[in-house]
């Protein structure tokens, strides 16, 4: 299904950045210029506290993180696009130095997406 030629289900990309600060640009381009995509979810990140949100916002996107901490490396980022109603969801994990999640639940949000 689609409402107004545009597909319902989100589209979405993976990537491992394997540092996300050098290629910001890149990414950029790629949601403005590129591809049309509702959700990308990057793993290796790199970022710590010490990186605020505003320095990786994408236009059109909001933009869910979790860092990896005590150690080089790891994070994961998820950007959404705005038309997307989207919550994060908290998960109990034991033993948090291991490794990041995230996870969200997801609805299209008509209102936006329309342009009302």
């Amino acid at each position: 299904k689609s409402v107004k030629g545009q597909p319902i289900m989100p589209s979405i990309l993976l990537t491992n950045v394997n540092r996300i600060l050098n290629k910001l640009d890149e990414l950029a381009i790629l949601v403005t210029r590129g591809l049309t995509l509702d959700l990308l979810l990057i793993t290796e990140s790199w970022l710590d506290d010490s990186i605020p949100n505003n320095f990786c916002d994408l236009q059109g996107f909001v933009l869910f993180r979790r860092d990896r901490t005590g150690r080089m490396g790891g994070g994961v980022l998820c950007y959404v696009r705005n038309y997307w109603s989207c919550r994060l969801l908290n998960i109990p994990i034991t033993n948090s130095n291991d490794f990041e999640v995230l996870a969200y639940g997801l609805c299209l949000d008509l209102s936006a997406f329309l342009g009302h």
